[in-house]
């Protein structure tokens, strides 16, 4: 007499592998989108003194206090602190923004004006802030913001900071952008500005500058750096697995047999 029997725990375990297999095959589809570095030059940017002067022509980003004897913008024209800010055209950005960073450049002195550092500071180093601008991007690029808008650049909500030492004059200054950054930078759309000042001024006038005799013309020395991460089709993603799902079907092999006789 012959008898067949299987054993159903096996079976199950059988029926169960193809769908560990399309979740398997859902997860590599959806990391394999790349994420993506996107670098966005400033469309404007400038600086805002605290008597709410903004010039347009002049695209220097000056921040801190310029009233000493090689920076002297700020004795000459009776401003006692310069905030600074930049502009990004968004527009073109459509995937999600995973990471954000700004890249501003930052000068040292060349002869015949060797003193002309962009960073200097009697006690060595100095606290940069990047901050939230409430002030409308119209407003602040034609120079009619104020006083207002100077102090908008001071108090925003912080998006990063980076702390400045001679070792910084004539490179990029890389200033990471934290959560709050990028959660504002996903729900912006075109236009989005960024503010910028000195937290650790000692209020004296001195010279505590970041970016003075910054380039007055050339866009590209201060940039946005995004990491984007392009969202997975829903459509590629239902294919890989329904064709998975046929392969594995018509490759499943039978449950075993165990035959026994007496």
């Amino acid at each position: 007499m012959l008898q067949s029997s299987s054993n159903p725990h096996r079976a199950q375990r059988v029926a169960a592998r193809p769908w560990l297999l399309v979740l398997a095959v859902l997860f590599i589809c959806a990391t394999a989108q790349n994420a993506a570095a996107v670098t966005i030059d400033a469309t404007d940017r400038g600086w805002y003194g605290d008597n709410g002067t903004h010039r347009p022509a002049i695209l220097n980003y000056l921040a801190g206090d310029c009233d000493g004897t090689t920076c002297v913008a700020g004795a000459s024209t009776g401003i006692d602190e310069f905030r600074n800010f930049f502009v990004f055209d968004l527009s073109g950005v459509t995937a999600p923004i995973g990471a954000a960073k700004l890249r501003l450049h930052n000068t040292a002195g060349v002869a015949p004006f060797p003193n002309r550092d962009g960073f200097f500071s009697d006690v060595g180093s100095e606290t940069y802030l990047v901050s939230q601008v409430s002030t409308s991007i119209a407003s602040l690029v034609a120079g009619t913001g104020g006083i207002a808008a100077f102090n908008d650049l001071g108090i925003g909500a912080t998006f990063g900071t980076f702390t400045a030492t001679p070792a910084d004059n004539g490179t990029f200054v890389e200033i990471n952008l934290n959560g709050a950054a990028i959660a504002a930078l996903n729900q912006a759309s075109g236009l989005f500005a960024f503010g910028g000042a000195i937290a650790t001024l000692n209020g004296t006038p001195d010279e505590e500058t970041l970016f003075a005799f910054s380039d007055a013309g050339n866009l590209s020395d201060t940039q946005l750096e995004l990491t984007v991460v392009p969202e997975p089709s829903t459509v590629l993603l239902l294919a890989a697995a329904i064709a998975l799902l046929g392969a594995l079907r018509t490759r499943r092999a039978p449950v075993p047999l165990t035959v026994r006789g007496r």
